[in-house]
């Protein structure tokens, strides 16, 4: 090997290393988690046109999600933490769902069927909460 291409063979060598050596960004560690799942209806078959909502540790609304015709609802995208769903009725008061809060890890595919029930008593999100 020339001395030419041992030089420029060290360089690339040189620069794979400082590469290589830098740390990844903060954000990469914190992948978005995903949540599904199916509402079921009193019947207990899929039940479609259901609005889902999607409530972080604070009661602030973070996302919405209709169910579809297989009942299906989806959150993607979700930042890792603790959440809790609810229905969201017409009149944009909330229906939280029993035992379906938790933590959602960075990575995870969470899943969470929601029954529906004869009766719900409706939550009022807190002011100014959307």
């Amino acid at each position: 090997m020339n001395r030419t291409s041992h030089r420029a063979l060290s360089a690339v060598l040189g620069l794979a290393l400082v590469v290589a050596a830098v740390p990844a960004p903060a954000f990469a560690s914190a992948e978005p988690a995903r949540l599904e799942g199916l509402v079921i209806g009193t019947d207990g078959r899929p039940a479609a046109g259901h609005a889902v909502v999607l409530v972080d540790e604070t009661g602030q609304v973070t996302g919405r999600s209709t169910s579809n015709e297989d009942g299906l609802y989806r959150f993607e995208q979700v930042a890792p933490g603790d959440y809790g769903i609810g229905l969201e009725l017409p009149d944009g008061t909330a229906v939280p769902v029993p035992a379906a809060d938790g933590r959602l890890r960075a990575g995870e595919l969470a899943r969470r069927d929601i029954r529906l029930l004869e009766t719900e008593q409706p939550m009022q999100l807190a002011p100014g909460k959307t």
